[in-house]
């Protein structure tokens, strides 16, 4: 809201709000030279929920279900697959990539397309440093999407004991 200098309803001071606008801004100028960003853009469902009921695991060959859940920032449908759309601090693409493992990003993207049953996944992410935009896909079974499952299922396991 610019007239009243909100962000979903929250109060955020003047220097906040603006740099929040350039980052959408970049975003947007991206889309221009980037034609699958566009068409996400243009397409993609967003804050698409997915529940699955008793999800399959595995850990060391001890097999265990959960109820499982995520909101994607973005879905496209007919290709069944989505994304998502993260901030950082990282100034290039190997700083970026280097915060996918640090935050565990991989972790949930593995976590979403296994939910979805989907095959692919992609993260867009806005600099708060230069407002550069980085983008990575992941396919199943390439390394990101394998790192990501193992730590979801170890922690998946974590969770089953404590919640018994």
């Amino acid at each position: 809201d610019f007239l009243h200098m909100t962000i979903d309803g929250e109060p955020v001071n003047e220097d906040e709000f603006l740099h929040a606008r350039e980052m959408q801004r970049a975003l947007r100028a991206e889309a221009r030279h980037d034609p699958f960003l566009a068409k996400v853009l243009q397409c993609a469902e967003t804050q698409r929920y997915m529940v699955n009921k008793a999800q399959e695991f595995e850990n060391g060959g001890f097999q265990f279900t959960l109820d499982t859940r995520c909101k994607w920032d973005w879905w496209l449908d007919a290709p069944h697959f989505g994304g998502d759309l993260k901030t950082c601090a990282a100034a290039t693409q190997k700083e970026f990539e280097d915060a996918v493992d640090f935050f565990d990003w991989d972790r949930s993207r593995a976590w979403y397309m296994d939910i979805a049953k989907s095959d692919k996944d992609f993260i867009y992410a806005i600099s708060k440093k230069n407002c550069n935009i980085f983008k990575l896909f992941i396919n199943r079974g390439d390394a990101i999407y394998s790192r990501g499952r193992e730590k979801y299922e170890d922690l998946a396991f974590k969770y089953w004991c404590f919640a018994l």
